[in-house]
C-alpha cells in the first residue's frame, strides 16, 4: 500500500472512531422493579394531567398503561446516539407460562429524554403479578444483529 492510501485509509478510521461509529455499544447493568401507576405519576401530573417523564425514557408493552414490571438498563451510550433503526429486543420467560416470548420496542419510539437509562416496562392488565423467571435484553439494528445485550443468570439455564 502507498503512503498516500495509508494515510488516507487511517484518516478515515480515525474519523469513524471519532465519530463513534466502530465504538462498541454495551449494556452495563439491568434492574428489575415494579411500578404502580402511582409511582410514576409527578405532582406537576396531577396539576396538568400531562405526563412528566423527567430523565428517564420509558418503553411499554402497553402505552396506554403505566403499572407494571419494568427492566431498568443502563446503557454506556445515550440512547440518542443508538442507531436510529435499532430495536430493544426481550426475550422472557414470565411465572405464568415456561414458554419463551419476545417482545420488541423500537428504540426510536421510546417517551423522554434519551438518556443513558431506558426503562422498558411488560405494562398492562396481562403483567399483573407477573414475575420474569428468566429474560434476555438483546439491542439490534434493523437487519437483527445483535448490538449489546445483557441476560439473567437463569436464562443461561439449561432446559430453560
Amino acid at each position: 500500500m502507498s503512503s498516500g492510501a495509508a494515510k488516507a485509509t487511517l484518516a478515515i478510521a480515525l474519523s469513524l472512531l471519532s465519530a463513534g461509529a466502530l465504538r462498541a455499544i454495551a449494556i452495563e447493568a439491568v434492574a428489575e422493579r415494579s411500578f404502580t401507576a402511582d409511582d410514576l405519576t409527578t405532582l406537576r401530573e396531577y396539576l396538568d394531567g400531562r405526563e412528566r417523564t423527567g430523565r428517564r425514557t420509558y418503553y411499554r408493552s402497553d402505552a396506554a398503561n403505566r403499572a407494571g414490571l419494568y427492566l431498568i438498563t443502563d446503557l454506556d451510550t445515550p440512547l440518542s446516539q443508538l442507531p436510529k433503526d435499532a430495536s430493544f429486543v426481550l426475550d422472557y420467560i414470565a411465572s405464568d407460562d415456561s414458554a419463551v416470548k419476545t417482545l420488541s420496542f423500537p428504540i426510536a419510539a421510546g417517551d423522554g429524554n434519551f438518556g443513558k437509562a431506558a426503562y422498558i416496562g411488560l405494562t398492562g392488565p396481562q403483567f399483573d403479578d407477573v414475575r420474569l423467571v428468566a429474560w434476555r435484553l438483546v439491542i439490534a439494528d434493523a437487519a437483527g444483529n445483535t448490538l449489546a445485550q445483557a441476560r439473567s443468570f437463569l436464562w443461561e439455564m439449561p432446559g430453560k
